[in-house]
C-alpha cells in the first residue's frame, strides 16, 4: 500500500534529493506514509519477503531525515526486486539510500538498516545466491568499519563454496558513505577498483588429524 501511495512527482522530487535514479527506488519498493511526511524503506529476508519495514522522514520535511524501525519490524536486508543480477560480484552497503545509490549505477547490492544488523540475513543471502566475490562497502567511521569488520568475520565462518575471501572497501575523505561518493563523482570503476583496507579468508579447514 505504501509503494502503491507513492506517487511520481515525489518519487522523482525524493530521487532527486537524495541523488539516486528513480528506477532504483521502483526496484526497492519504496513507499510513503499515510501522512506523506515520510517514506518506507521494505527490509526483507533472504527469499525477498518483507519482514520489516525502515521510515524515513522525507528531507524537505526534515533536513536531517530522522531514520527508525516501523514497531515489530525485523531488521531484514534492502533488495532490489529487478531483474537478475549482470555479475557475480555482490557489494553490500550500510543503509537504504546506499543501496539505492549502487543500485543507480548498476551494481549487484544490498543493504543492511545500520552497521551492526542483518548479518544472519545477509549470510543466508550469499548461500542463495553464489557470489564469487563479496565486497563490504563500509561508512567512512569508526563504527561503520567496525561493524563491516565483524561482518566479515562472522560471514567467513560458513562462506559458501563459491567464496574464499570478504574484502571491505571505504569511501575515500571527505565522502562519509557510498552515496555521498557517488555524489561527488565516483564511477563504477572507480567503486570496483577500490584498495580494500582489509580483507578476511574463509575459516575451512582442509586437513583433518585424528588420534589413533
Amino acid at each position: 500500500l505504501a509503494y502503491q501511495r507513492l506517487n511520481e512527482s515525489t518519487r522523482n522530487r525524493l530521487a532527486d534529493c537524495i541523488q539516486v535514479s528513480r528506477a532504483s527506488l521502483k526496484s526497492l519498493r519504496i513507499g510513503i506514509t499515510s501522512d506523506r511526511r515520510s517514506s518506507t524503506w521494505p527490509m526483507r529476508n533472504e527469499l525477498g519477503e518483507v519482514i520489516g519495514v525502515r521510515i524515513a522522514t522525507l528531507p524537505w520535511i526534515n533536513e536531517r531525515s530522522d531514520k527508525w524501525s516501523r514497531q515489530k519490524s525485523q531488521n531484514g536486508i534492502f533488495v532490489s526486486r529487478a531483474s537478475s543480477p549482470q555479475t557475480k560480484r555482490l557489494f553490500i552497503t550500510e543503509g537504504a539510500s546506499d543501496t539505492a545509490a549502487a543500485i543507480t549505477l548498476g551494481l549487484w547490492a544490498i543493504g543492511r538498516a545500520s552497521c551492526n544488523t542483518s548479518t544472519f540475513f545477509v549470510d543466508r543471502y550469499i548461500h542463495l545466491s553464489q557470489p564469487t566475490r563479496l565486497t563490504l562497502v563500509a561508512d567512512n567511521d569508526a563504527p561503520g568499519i567496525h561493524g563491516a569488520t565483524r561482518l566479515a568475520k562472522s560471514l567467513c565462518e560458513t562462506l559458501p563454496q563459491s567464496l574464499k575471501s570478504v574484502e571491505i572497501i571505504t569511501p575515500p575523505n571527505p565522502s562519509s558513505d557510498l552515496r555521498s561518493w557517488i555524489a561527488e563523482g565516483a564511477d563504477v570503476s572507480e567503486i570496483q577498483n577500490a584498495e580494500p583496507i582489509l580483507t578476511k579468508t574463509a575459516a575451512r579447514q582442509t586437513v583433518f588429524e585424528f588420534e589413533m
